[in-house]
């Protein structure tokens, strides 16, 4: 008598129903992942610059010297107007205006932090000043009212948080800007 041969494997019928299973559930799953991937990428890049924030104003204490926060999208000198399309999106540097010039980066300058793009973000909403400049006292240079800067994930602006900055830079994070008022 023969011995029968045992046959390993999946059916096609079977590989079909476990595609199908996997396809559904994937789509169940994707739209929550989406929302939970930009909500993390939100809170992080908003925790990054309160961060940065902080350091300006630490170091401007610490140093007894204005410090500087400004859009860059290279790390050696700031961005101005319309010749940085993407705004604070295309990064920033945080540096001590040890010369006084303050228009831009120089020589005698020291940059303390560098931020490079944050390439998956739609946009950066600010009213805040540009760049953002703390004094010898821990006190914003400028400021003026409390102001907004929105961190938008999505072009529909449905993933976002805001910074609102008051008169004498300190800072809170919050849902929208109407919250800022």
């Amino acid at each position: 008598m023969p011995k029968k041969m045992s046959v390993q494997g999946f059916t096609l019928v079977e590989l079909m129903v476990t595609v199908a299973i996997t396809a559904v559930l994937t789509s169940l799953a994707l739209p929550s992942m989406r929302q939970f991937i930009g909500n993390w990428q939100v809170s992080n890049a908003v925790n990054v610059f309160m961060g940065s924030m902080q350091l300006a104003r630490g170091e401007a204490v610490k140093r007894g010297r204005t410090v500087r926060m400004c859009r860059s999208n290279n790390g050696t000198s700031c961005g101005t107007g319309n010749n940085l399309p993407g705004g604070w999106t295309s990064g920033w540097i945080v540096y001590v205006d040890n010369d006084g010039i303050g228009s831009n980066v120089t020589a005698a300058d020291q940059v303390v932090y560098t931020q490079g793009a944050l390439s998956y973000f739609d946009s950066i909403i600010s009213n805040a000043p540009k760049p953002i400049v703390y004094g010898p006292t821990g006190i914003l240079k400028g400021g003026v009212g409390m102001q907004a800067m929105t961190f938008n994930w999505d072009a529909d602006a449905k993933i976002q948080k805001t910074i609102c900055i008051n008169f004498t830079g300190r800072a809170f994070i919050t849902k929208n800007s109407a919250d800022c008022s």
